[in-house]
């Protein structure tokens, strides 16, 4: 083999492997869900309610929040994407925002804030943060 060929086979390996990642971590999230839905934990119980709080970032997410729709489209994509990526997305599915700076903008101060949501996986390439870390954080 080139050193061409050998070049573009350890990206596409390393692509894969992202790409593996990503599926994984939505999967472990899916589990994650469903175990908490067949077996109450009375730790996130509301006192008296009977009802339940909601457990790990993406499950306390606000419905329609910017996080939140930012999320949909990570798990819709199934690839990490940049900010202008996530924005063009976004005005697709109809979000729009009053700020002056833009969706782009707040996209990428969303990126910033919600570290328990996403992570840089590359400079300026962003993906959902991986439930393996998600558990190291909280114990």
């Amino acid at each position: 083999m080139t050193k061409d060929n050998l070049e573009s086979e350890i990206r596409a390996a390393t692509k894969r492997i992202e790409n593996l990642r990503f599926e994984i971590a939505v999967e472990e999230a899916v589990l994650d869900r469903l175990q908490r839905a067949a077996k109450p934990d009375t730790d996130t119980q509301k006192p008296g309610t009977g009802q339940h709080k909601p457990a790990g970032p993406i499950a306390a997410l606000r419905e329609g929040s910017l996080a939140s729709e930012m999320v949909t489209v990570l798990m819709e994509s199934g690839d990490p994407m940049r900010a202008r990526q996530f924005a063009d997305a976004l005005k697709r599915r109809g979000v729009t925002t009053t700020s002056k700076h833009g969706l782009k903008f707040m996209v990428g101060i969303a990126l910033q804030r919600r570290d328990d949501l996403f992570e840089r996986v590359r400079p300026g390439l962003y993906g959902l943060r991986r439930q393996e870390r998600e558990n190291n954080d909280q114990g």
